[in-house]
């Protein structure tokens, strides 16, 4: 809980201001979907006491808020897709 209180801030600040400067759409959008999704997804690891897995559930929104934050870059598509293809990798 204590740990959602400390990304979602960021994350939503990430949002608007992405929204409000009319970042790039796919890759805010990626970044966005990436997080929320990985942060549904820890919930139940918590719950459940799944600590290995649980880090690269924490890390996979991590890499959404970094794909947020690129997506304000001018050179965001490629930054964010970089982001996600990296991460990718490394689950295989």
């Amino acid at each position: 809980y204590r740990n959602w209180l400390e990304t979602a801030p960021i994350f939503i600040g990430l949002v608007l201001l992405g929204h409000a400067l009319g970042a790039a759409d796919s890759a805010l959008n990626l970044g966005a979907g990436l997080y929320l999704a990985a942060r549904l997804l820890y919930v139940p690891l918590y719950a459940a006491g799944v600590p290995v897995v649980r880090f690269w559930v924490w890390f996979a929104s991590l890499l959404g808020l970094l794909a947020c934050a690129a997506a304000l870059h001018p050179l965001s598509e490629a930054l964010a897709a970089r982001l996600i293809t990296s991460f990718a990798s490394l689950l295989e």
